[in-house]
């Protein structure tokens, strides 16, 4: 028999796509665009009574997950969308289709704190004769209380309850619950007698100490040691699973902090013992006075009201209504006497951007919902900015688990659910579904376990003989090391994300547009083309050999620090090498480690190339926007603006001491004065700002957020941008940057795959082959050799500006265009009424944007119109809108 060997390249483009028929016939859509079943759904969607309609394209997709949550009655959905999309309203339309469908629904929103107000004015303006209330300041609990007792069962209209996140988590302060006495019968670790401080338990009456091991002892102070009791060493001790032999006489801060129990206790006569379990706290209220320092601070930090002022509400006979108002958004007719027209304006502004949370967390509403509201007296749970909660043990994340399990049903709405880890997605799918989980036997904090059988871990074993000066006898001691890489299985996305998510992305709303223009003879792009271009900056010859040896010193140094757990001073050491290559224009110091400038007063290699390309793009009438993470201490930003006004070029660097509410009038100040580039750490513009005037964007640092990154590449990559948009992302060659952006690259791959999305970026080929897993790959070369790449970036790498080519870039269609081949199309299909004439008025992009989910929706109903002579056809791709109800494993 003859073995042939082939690539797994070769042997996809072969029959990657006889698997993935097999693999699309297998699965069970829940909704399919275009049928019978769907067209039951979207009329159901048409009858939902609301002030506006959707587009139809949203329509589409509310129907679909309406399919999911009421007709499979499934308990949870995601919607990972790019902004622009719309997902606050169709998470409105959603619950309120279940109003229709069943009965009045009760919905709680929990949502960023700058946003309840716009929520709540979305809602009114959307949903006819709904309840709205917002839960955001000191009287929600009293407002929730009140509204459960006068209704404990199912509400007579939709109801919808908006709170901010973070008063969601806030809640009462913590005191310790005991007191110390002095015991001086104890040996401490000195061997000396002493009088020590104990603390007994209230129910059992022992002797509360901490069991602790030799690792956390060498963090204690002075004064912890003297708390600390010898157990004695044992033969049967396991140093290598750090057993203890030692236990701790905890101080009194130790039980101020947290809810302490009592787990061990210790007598001379009875030795460590376990502990009954009482608790060891007691919960306090925040005193009057506390309260109105709290609240006149608040009140101070919105723009429009000082001191005098602040003062001033508070002496009111309405100031607990004043503060409800502000909370939710509004401003109470007795304050804006008070504040003045140009004040009131100020405030307005603050609240529409910030918030205001006022400072009453006497009680967390989360618990409030969880421990005294009837069960499921909410019926839906709705999370926006999900990815923002996926922490493992924040109090917003636990607050989100908490109101998600009181509530039927949850809708989580995001524009990034993947940041390359497995584990970071594990609070959020067992929060979410945790039923799920436990039928997959994970548990609750299990995020390491599921990092390890779903994601990509990297793990070092060290093993060493223990110093014989510190034990009795010689023992060898291991420790293993394990690192986190980016990586998903396969079957997080089949198992996990498939049955409750889905993916909508900017490009999904262009396809229909694009056929509607072929017919009438004209080509539409409703995006431009998106560049991105990785540049390989190379180090001068000098400058290259004296970044070598400072960075063998400085990885000499981090590798000391680990050994003597120094964390600071590894810290200080990495962000001094990763600055070392940018910084290298004047002398770079760490400790007695020096770094010089081979040539001093020259410009570096990649600040030559920010000026070339900001004069290019200059030259071509274009703006460029400038990133770097080195903005206080050490400060690029005000180097790179000087260097830049030494080329002739006039530029602004935008801080984070800018509010954020203040940041669009700042943008539009400076474009008013004629800046031609925009210096910024890229964190604060990630969210909030469009970019439109900026088409190129440039990193001279990327930081690790795979996040942030995917959000501010694309803040000029907008519905309405015509210009082609270019972004660059610059690193030194063989330098310790490229190790971050290795990391980078893996992060944004896992990420986009995910979500579908599998076209390579331009940091694509800095990935190594073995970074991984060969399912992922195998997965990739199925779908690459049947997906359609007609909306992939247009991707490159360089090594110098010279080499950039902007070949095949393309700009979008001006809206004015697309307006008069929409109107080509009603004329052609719609009676047309009797003229009249009437007044001209602009074009609103709205009016277009709603056409074109119109079109976008007739052609996806047009496609998936079936011929019952004729056999299905060959699956070009998984549309983003398919849900699965029993994923088969497809790979």
């Amino acid at each position: 028999m003859q073995i042939k060997k082939e690539t797994m390249m070769d042997f996809m483009g072969k029959f990657g796509g006889v698997f993935f028929q097999k693999a699309a016939e297998a699965l069970k859509p829940t909704f399919v665009p275009g049928t019978d079943k769907a067209g039951i759904w979207e009329a159901a969607v048409d009858a939902i009574p609301k002030k506006r309609n959707p587009f139809p394209g949203q329509k589409t997709l509310i129907a679909a997950v309406a399919a999911h949550l009421y007709g499979k009655d499934r308990r949870a959905i995601i919607l990972s969308a790019d902004m622009g999309t719309g997902k606050t309203l169709m998470a409105t339309l959603l619950a309120a289709l279940g109003t229709n469908l069943r009965r009045p629904q009760r919905v709680i929103c929990m949502v960023p704190p700058h946003l309840v107000g716009k929520w709540a004015r979305e809602i009114t303006i959307t949903i006819p004769d709904a309840k709205v209330v917002t839960i955001n300041d000191g009287g929600s609990i009293g407002r929730l209380y009140k509204a459960a007792q006068e209704n404990p069962d199912a509400p007579e209209k939709s109801e919808f309850w908006i709170v901010g996140r973070v008063r969601a988590r806030m809640s009462f302060m913590r005191k310790s619950g005991i007191a110390a006495h002095s015991n001086d019968s104890f040996l401490d670790l000195t061997g000396q007698k002493g009088r020590l401080k104990g603390h007994q338990c209230p129910d059992c009456g022992g002797t509360i100490v901490k069991r602790v091991t030799e690792k956390e002892i060498e963090k204690f102070s002075d004064s912890d040691r003297r708390g600390l009791i010898y157990l004695g060493d044992s033969e049967t001790d396991d140093m290598e699973k750090g057993d203890v032999q030692y236990v701790w006489m905890p101080n009194a801060e130790y039980f101020s902090k947290g809810r302490k129990t009592c787990q061990w206790t210790y007598s001379e006569q009875k030795g460590l013992q376990t502990g009954c379990g009482a608790q060891l706290w007691q919960a306090t209220r925040r005193s009057k006075s506390d309260t109105d320092d709290l609240i006149k601070k608040s009140l101070v930090a919105v723009e429009g009201i000082g001191e005098t002022k602040a003062g001033l509400i508070l002496s009111l006979e309405s100031r607990d209504q004043i503060l409800s108002d502000l909370g939710s958004g509004k401003i109470h007719p007795d304050l804006a006497s008070i504040l003045g027209k140009s004040a009131t304006a100020k405030v307005w502004n603050h609240l529409q951007t910030q918030g205001f949370s006022g400072a009453d967390g006497n009680y967390a509403i989360s618990e409030f919902i969880k421990r005294k509201l009837p069960k499921h007296w909410f019926d839906i749970s709705v999370f926006d900015e999900l990815h923002e909660l996926d922490g493992d043990d924040t109090a917003q994340g636990v607050a989100m688990g908490v109101i998600a399990g009181c509530t039927k049903k949850i809708v989580g709405l995001t524009g990034t659910l993947v940041d390359g880890y497995a584990g970071s997605l594990f609070p959020l799918l067992f929060r979410i579904n945790p039923r799920q989980m436990q039928r997959m036997g994970f548990k609750a904090g299990d995020a390491a376990i599921f990092q390890r059988e779903k994601g990509v871990i990297k793990e070092i074993s060290v093993e060493y003989s223990e110093d014989e000066f510190k034990q009795s006898k010689g023992k060898k001691k291991s420790y293993k090391q394990v690192k986190n890489l980016p990586g998903l299985h396969p079957t997080v996305i089949t198992d996990f994300l498939l049955p409750n998510t889905v993916f909508i992305e900017l490009q999904d709303m262009e396809e229909g547009l694009q056929k509607l223009g072929r017919k009438h003879g004209v080509d539409i792009r409703l995006l431009p083309s998106y560049r991105e271009t990785y540049i390989s900056v190379q180090l001068r010859e000098e400058q290259k050999v004296r970044m070598k040896a400072f960075t063998h010193k400085m990885v000499d140094i981090i590798k000391t620090a680990k050994s003597e757990k120094n964390r600071r001073v590894m810290a200080q050491a990495f962000h001094t090498l990763l600055y070392g290559a940018d910084g290298c224009f004047e002398e770079v110091v760490f400790g007695d480690v020096k770094l010089k400038p081979d040539i001093p007063g020259e410009l570096l290699e990649k600040e030559k190339i920010l000026v070339d390309l900001a004069l290019r793009e200059h030259a071509a009438g274009r703006k460029l926007l400038v990133y770097s993470i080195y903005t206080d201490r050490p400060d690029l930003l005000t180097r790179y603006a000087n260097i830049l006004a030494d080329a002739g070029l006039k530029s602004r660097v935008m801080r984070s001491s800018v509010p954020t509410h203040k940041r669009e009038e700042w943008l539009q100040k400076s474009l008013q004065e004629g800046v031609d580039v925009l210096l910024c750490n890229q964190e604060i513009v990630k969210t909030g700002l469009d970019m439109y005037e900026f088409p190129t964007i440039l990193y001279m640092q990327t930081g690790y957020s795979s996040n942030t990154i995917l959000q501010s590449s694309k803040r000029s990559w907008r519905i309405g941008q015509v210009n082609p948009v270019r972004t660059y992302f610059a690193s030194y060659a063989d330098s310790p940057q490229m190790t971050v952006m290795k990391l980078v690259a893996k992060k944004l791959a896992v990420a986009n795959q995910a979500k579908g999305n599998i076209a390579d970026t331009s940091l694509t080929h800095l990935i190594d082959d073995d970074d991984g897993n060969s399912l992922m790959a195998m997965a990739n070369e199925i779908l690459e050799s049947i997906r359609s790449t007609d909306h992939d970036p247009i991707v490159g790498s360089i090594t110098k500006l010279a080499e950039d080519s902007l070949v095949g870039e393309y700009g979008a269609t001006p809206m004015a265009n697309i307006a008069r081949v929409l109107k080509m199309e009603n004329a052609a299909h719609t009676p047309q009424p009797a003229v009249q004439k009437a007044s001209k008025k602009p074009l609103d992009p709205m009016d277009i944007l709603s056409v074109v989910f119109a079109t976008a929706n007739q052609n996806s109903k047009k496609e998936h119109e079936a011929k019952p002579e004729k056999k299905p056809d060959s699956v070009k791709r998984i549309s983003n809108s398919i849900l699965v109800e029993d994923p088969f494993d497809l790979f």
